[in-house]
This record gives structure tokens, sequence and C-alpha cells, in this order.
């Protein structure tokens, strides 16, 4: 049987300055969430969960991952739970991004079918509910659905954009802090959706390679992926989030006071 492998010393370069760097920024966005200025709007329902979730489940998934380095590959049990609270928190991780995109969607494009409607008024309870259902029956096919449906709000809100892009070109209108909101949102989705895309697509021929296969992948190159995926969605969240933006600022301009003083 052939592997693909990678070296204990490959993975440490690589992963734990990703692991130190990104679980820094968590940290600074946890901080944010939780401790918010008076002067600074929060996020509000759902999208603070939202946000919530994601932060929590890339620190976790990143502070395993340094255990997995130390945990003793022989007792069986220990390695298993290692190995399930990584894939779960990823999961969780992956599907929140799929209902932040969505969220943005009902709130962004104008929607005319019933069914959107109906969603776009009870979004935040259509949410909770997903959230507490992804956590408690994340299933493969589940995965595999989510694959498939990331796209259509993303691909959604490029295309409203496009049209709204035009028509304010057109009345001579073409910039508002509104329309730059949404063009972020837009453009972080979009790459969202494509670290997304691509980490699930290696996911699923490393399972079928290790499954079908005489080729077996090792865990060091499927989690070197999956952290490269944290470290996207941690530089998105960051560029994405207004509140998340605008706190360095806000701590840096007190900082400045306080060195004047």
């Amino acid at each position: 049987m052939g592997t693909l492998s990678m070296s204990t010393l490959s993975f440490s370069v690589i992963n734990w300055p990703l692991c130190v760097c990104n679980i820094i920024a968590n940290f600074f966005f946890a901080f944010c969430i939780i401790c918010r200025p008076s002067n600074i709007d929060g996020p509000k329902q759902p999208v603070k969960i939202l946000l919530e979730s994601l932060v929590c489940c890339n620190t976790v998934y990143l502070l395993f991952l340094i255990g997995f380095k130390f945990v003793d590959h022989d007792d069986g049990m220990l390695l298993y739970v290692t190995l399930g609270i990584l894939y779960y928190t990823v999961s969780t991780s992956m599907s929140t991004s799929v209902w932040l995109a969505f969220f943005y969607f009902t709130q962004i494009v104008p929607v005319k079918m019933a069914f959107f409607i109906w969603a776009k008024k009870n979004i935040t309870s259509i949410i909770y509910a997903a959230l507490v259902f992804d956590r408690l029956f994340f299933l493969f096919v589940l995965t595999l659905l989510l694959l498939l449906s990331y796209d259509i709000p993303v691909l959604g809100l490029a295309c409203y954009l496009q049209r709204n892009i035009r028509s304010m070109s057109a009345a001579g209108c073409l910039f508002s802090p509104r329309l730059d909101s949404q063009i972020r949102v837009t453009i972080t989705g979009i790459l969202q959706g494509v670290l997304f895309l691509l980490c699930h697509v290696y996911i699923l021929i490393s399972y079928y390679t290790n499954m079908f296969t005489n080729v077996f992948i090792d865990l060091f190159i499927s989690y070197t992926v999956i952290s490269i995926y944290v470290t996207g969605t941690t530089i998105n969240l960051g560029v994405g989030q207004t509140l998340f933006r605008q706190r360095p600022v806000y701590v840096c301009s007190k900082m400045r006071k306080l060195m004047t003083m």
C-alpha cells in the first residue's frame, strides 16, 4: 500500500505558525465580541451567535490540533477522541460559514419567492434551529449537501450587486457606505466559498482514496489542508466584519492617547 505522507518536521513548520497566529486572532475576535465599547455597534442576532460559533469552533480546532502533535498515537481511545473533536469542530465551522452566507443573502438581495420571503422573516429562528441540528446530527450526507448549497447564496449576492452597481452607476451614485459594505461581504463570501469548496473536495478525495484504493493519505497532510482553510476563514472574518476592523483602530487610538499623556 502506498502512502502520501508528511514528516513531523514539515507538519510542525507549517502548522505551528498558522496555529499560533490564528489562535491570537480568534482570541482577539472573541475579545471584540465580548468586550465591546459603547461607541461601537455590536453585531445583532443571529450574526452574533454565528460569529461566536465560528470563533469558538476555530479556536477549539486549533488547540486540539496542537494537542494532536503530542497525543500518544498508540493510545487508541485518546487518539479517536482527539480526531473526533477535530472533525466535529471543523465540520461545524464550515456549516456555520454557510449559514452566515445565507443570512447575508436574505438581508441584501430583494426576494420575491414565497419561501425566501418566509425565510427572511424567520431567519433568526431558522439559523438557531440549523445550528442545533448541525451540532447534534452532523452526518456525512449533510456535509455533501452543504458542499452543493454554499455557492447558491453567494452567487445570488454577486448577481444582485452586479445589477445594483450598474443601476447606481447610471444614476451617478456609484459609491455609498451601504454598497461598500455589501460588496465587501460578497467578496469575502466568494473567497470563503472557494476555500469551502477546495477543502471539501480534498476531504472527499482523501476519504475515498483511503477507503477504496491502495493509497493512504497521511493525517498530517489532511490537517495541514484544514489549517489553511481555518486561516482563510480567520482572515475573512477580520476583513469582512466591521466589528473586527473597527476594534484595532479603537485600541490604537487609545494607546496613542495614553502615550501622549
